[in-house]
C-alpha cells in the first residue's frame, strides 16, 4: 500500500516537474508531510519499487547530495500491459 501511494505521488511529481527527463528531488521530510510515511516505510516503499526494474529509477547528485527520482511511464505502461494480458489469458482458460 505504501509503495502504491509512493508511485502514484512520483507520478503526479513527474508531470509537472520542469526537468525535460522527468527528474524531481524529495527528502524524507517531503515524502513524511505528503504522505505521512516515516523514514521505515519509505525505505520499504522504495524497496518494493526498486524491485520493479525500471519503472521506478532513483539517483543522487549535487553538493549536497539531493536524492532525485523518476518514474518510467513507458515501463509502468508495458507492465500494465503485460500483466492485463495474462489475466485475460487465465480468465479464459476458465471459461
Amino acid at each position: 500500500m505504501n509503495a502504491a501511494a509512493m508511485l502514484g505521488q512520483a507520478i503526479y511529481w513527474n508531470d509537472i516537474t520542469t526537468d525535460p527527463d522527468g527528474w524531481f528531488w524529495k527528502t524524507r521530510e517531503d515524502w513524511e508531510q505528503e504522505l505521512y510515511l516515516t523514514r521505515e516505510e519509505q525505505e520499504n516503499a522504495r524497496n518494493h519499487l526498486r524491485a520493479l526494474g525500471d519503472i521506478w529509477q532513483e539517483r543522487r547528485s549535487g553538493l549536497p547530495a539531493k536524492l532525485y527520482f523518476r518514474v518510467d511511464l513507458d515501463a509502468l505502461a508495458e507492465k500494465g500491459k503485460h500483466r492485463c494480458r495474462r489475466s485475460t489469458t487465465v480468465w479464459n482458460n476458465h471459461l
